[in-house]
């Protein structure tokens, strides 16, 4: 694991780091073991943002840095997470696929 301010070397006592702390110093790791270029993160709970990360490039080039407004390409693979949301919801008796759409939008 990288120093998570990026410096390279073993990151001592880890456990001592808050999480999302371990989250970007995991991912400044992959980065310098070339497993891919760079990642954001944001993760929001109860309309509370707990992380917000951003590091490495955009691509190979490394030209442009990844930066909390990044934007990326990610066309349709939003569906298998909207799918799986909606099927706990379904689990969770918390909606009906009987309802109409209108019941619950907007």
């Amino acid at each position: 694991m990288v120093n998570p301010t990026g410096a390279t070397g073993p990151v001592l006592w880890s456990y001592l780091l808050s999480p999302d702390t371990k989250i970007q110093a995991n991912n400044n790791q992959q980065i310098h073991e070339g497993l891919h270029h760079g990642a954001q993160l944001v993760v929001h709970r109860y309309g509370d943002m707990l992380i917000d990360l951003s590091a490495g490039y955009s691509g190979k080039s490394k030209k442009i840095p990844i930066i909390p407004e990044t934007n990326f390409l990610t066309f349709s693979l939003t569906k298998p997470y909207t799918s799986v949301c909606i099927f706990m919801l379904i689990e969770g008796k918390e909606i009906n696929l009987d309802d109409p759409v209108g019941y619950y939008w907007p």
